[in-house]
């Protein structure tokens, strides 16, 4: 597996061992929030596995947004832009490449075909990870956990599946991996995708803290609820530990 997440980190255009960190990223992550065995071993393979599927239509995506691989490395850019920044983003890799003609008809049909081409990308990738993850002998929730790898809070993911329907692993790893990305781009380990502004790590750390806040706002409180839980137990025993004391003696 750990193989298999070399091959995902070319196809994704980040530095070798990105999928490496992000799980260790999304175990941590799985601990705080007090993750059950299954749902810590599906977060470790989806954090392993969950982009091997990438290139699987490479073709098309280079045929859309020029070089396919800086398309994936820079996309992460994406999740710090605007609306109108993440449109502007996309409409300037579809007239990137090629002739005058073949860019104006990209980028006429590109509103038109584009959300369903790019909701298509996303359903090839899930589905096909999650067959090999049922192929190799993997646990079903490992399987769960990448079908549901794209989905969002909103239910607007590929697979519509919304909320706390949403695998736990899922949503960990969707976490991982832009923090590791954006500490990443912070230490100046990777390019900056263009539209980034240059700040040093200090400037990544913020942007990731901001999106890492607005994504993981039940992972704290559930981390929170289970600190106050385990307060209030420890608080219980120690105030019946003198009256236990008396009656013993």
């Amino acid at each position: 597996m750990a193989t298999l997440s070399y091959a995902a980190d070319l196809g994704l255009g980040q530095p070798m061992e990105h999928c490496l960190r992000q799980t260790v990223i999304g175990l941590r992550l799985a601990d705080l929030v007090g993750a059950s065995e299954s749902d810590r071993a599906a977060t470790y393979y989806l954090g392993l596995v969950m982009n091997v599927y990438c290139h699987a239509d490479a073709t098309e995506q280079a045929r859309w947004f020029g070089d396919d691989i800086s398309f994936k490395g820079d996309g992460f850019g994406m999740l710090d832009l605007s609306g109108a920044g993440m449109l502007g983003f996309i409409l300037r890799r579809v007239s990137s490449h090629g002739s005058a003609a073949s860019r104006a008809r990209r980028l006429a049909s590109f509103p038109v075909t584009g959300p369903k081409l790019m909701e298509e990308f996303l359903t090839t990738h899930s589905t096909l990870g999650g067959q090999f993850a049922e192929q190799v002998g993997l646990d079903p929730a490992v399987g769960q956990a990448i079908r549901h790898g794209y989905e969002q809070w909103d239910g607007k993911g590929p697979g519509r599946v919304a909320g706390p329907d949403i695998s736990l692993p899922a949503r960990l790893v969707q976490l991982a991996g832009p923090m590791e990305v954006f500490l990443h781009i912070g230490h100046g380990r990777v390019r900056r995708p263009a539209g980034h502004h240059a700040g040093g790590s200090r400037s990544a750390c913020a942007r990731s803290r901001n999106r890492a806040r607005s994504r993981s706002l039940r992972v704290s409180a559930a981390a929170r609820s289970n600190s106050c839980r385990a307060s209030s137990r420890r608080s219980s025993l120690a105030s019946r530990s003198p009256r236990t004391a008396g009656r013993r003696g």
